[in-house]
């Protein structure tokens, strides 16, 4: 379950990194302090996500376990947004029209 978490964590890690870079009025520390934002509400986000499918099978003396999970886009980007939006430093400068279209 653990790779499964953290399989999920960085795709949907980039893909957030990503369009963090359509902050054009975000830049030094400001950014950074964007990204660690993202990467809190990312760390909840997977920690609330659902098991969809399991599997398990034994081959040659060892078992494997396949795991299915999900995380909605929709939940992940509200809370990056509220959560930008109620950041005293980044709530100016936050253009979430762009942030949403990148994500």
């Amino acid at each position: 379950m653990t790779g499964a978490r953290t399989a999920l964590e960085n795709q949907i890690k980039t893909k957030a990194e990503a369009a963090a870079k359509s902050q054009t009025k975000i830049s030094g520390a400001d950014i950074a302090q964007f990204n660690s934002l993202i990467q809190g509400v990312i760390q909840q986000e997977v920690v609330k996500m659902k098991v969809i499918c399991e599997n398990s099978e034994q081959a040659g003396g060892r078992y494997k376990t396949h795991i299915v999970v999900e995380v909605t886009k929709a939940s992940v980007l509200t809370n990056i947004v509220n959560s930008a939006k109620s950041d005293e430093k980044l709530k100016a400068n936050f253009e979430e029209g762009k942030f949403k279209q990148a994500f």
